[in-house]
């Protein structure tokens, strides 16, 4: 957490983030959902000697309810 002058910000570290960007995102506009026609699907893969295999396919995606209550700090110096 970090305490700032608009109040209290929960803070994430992700390591697969760009070192030169910070993204700041509000919870409560934002959403996870399924792309259209691809929720989720099993698909036989293929065999491995005597064994049956299957896939677990779908396919998610981030949405924004309200753009403008996001934002992002970019081309931050790394020295």
């Amino acid at each position: 957490m970090y305490l700032t002058d608009f109040g209290t910000l929960n803070v994430v570290i992700d390591r697969q983030a760009a070192n030169t960007e910070i993204l700041l995102l509000d919870k409560d506009h934002y959403s996870i959902g399924h792309l259209p026609g691809r929720m989720y699907s099993v698909r036989d893969v293929a065999p491995t000697g005597d064994t049956t295999r299957s896939a677990i396919v779908s396919e998610w995606t981030l949405i924004m309810s309200a753009p403008k209550a996001h934002a992002a700090v970019v081309d931050l110096s790394t020295t």
